[in-house]
């Protein structure tokens, strides 16, 4: 017969690691600033337009943010968007609308 206690330390050392809500927010703000400094970086380099580069950081952040942590770093993704455009050159009103055209250029297909 097996020990009771091994039995349970067996099954917390298998038990699998789920995020909580607190840590998928905390991730999501970490994100969100990592981006906007990438933003900014970016935006140093414009030469001709104070708001359009040719070098943008923060798709390659994005990118392998989704591709290590999943679908649940958007939120994070789209508030970095939001706070570059803000504070840049465009209203609230052009700023909303720049996390959805940052969200759907990931999905290939007609009107991309």
């Amino acid at each position: 017969m097996r020990d009771v206690g091994a039995l349970a330390a067996e099954r917390l050392f298998y038990r699998r690691w789920r995020p909580t809500w607190l840590h998928t927010a905390g991730l999501n703000v970490g994100l969100a600033a990592v981006y906007l400094a990438a933003a900014k970086l970016g935006l140093s380099l414009a030469i001709v337009n104070p708001s359009a580069t040719a070098v943008w950081p923060p798709t390659g952040i994005a990118l392998a943010a989704v591709l290590v942590f999943g679908r649940r770093v958007w939120p994070g993704i789209a508030l970095g968007a939001f706070v570059a455009n803000a504070t840049t050159a465009g209203s609230l009103v052009t700023s909303a609308g720049s996390p959805r055209g940052t969200r759907s250029r990931r999905w290939p297909g007609p009107g991309c």
